[in-house]
């Protein structure tokens, strides 16, 4: 009983920590081609005393805002930028999972959990519903 909490409150804890990660590399996906334009970007996280708080007035957990000064081009490379780099972190994380024999149950389930996290990271911002990136890169594509 009490190893099963201890399981269940590492996977949560894995959770948490994973989707905190998985942000803030996706942010920096777009502040580094944002940056590569010279568009002056910058991240600001949504952060409030119960967490991030995407729900709350509507407001994301994190953006990145930059310089109106790009080209449609090299705005669809930058919204593309963020859910590329959680489709990376899954893919890598997936062959790594696939060829290397990790013994310790703990590391194994965290990275799993990490897999996950940023497969469904990549999901939630390339689909095309308002707010997301999916949905910039769809219009740009119009």
């Amino acid at each position: 009983m009490i190893r099963d909490v201890i399981i269940i409150a590492g996977l949560v804890l894995s959770a948490v920590f994973s989707l905190s990660v998985n942000i803030v590399m996706h942010e920096a996906g777009h502040y580094a081609v944002a940056s590569y334009y010279g568009a002056e970007p910058k991240i600001t996280f949504n952060i409030t005393e119960s967490g991030f708080g995407f729900a709350l007035n509507g407001k994301p957990m994190a953006e990145t805002s930059y310089l109106p000064k790009t080209t449609a081009k090299q705005d669809f490379w930058i919204a593309l930028a963020g859910p590329a780099v959680n489709l990376a972190a899954f893919v890598v994380l997936f062959i790594f999972l696939a060829c290397v024999k990790i013994k310790n149950s703990f590391v194994r389930l965290f990275l799993q959990s990490f897999a996950v996290v940023a497969l469904l990271a990549f999901l939630a911002n390339i689909i095309p519903t308002s707010g997301t990136d999916g949905f910039v890169i769809l219009s740009l594509m119009k």
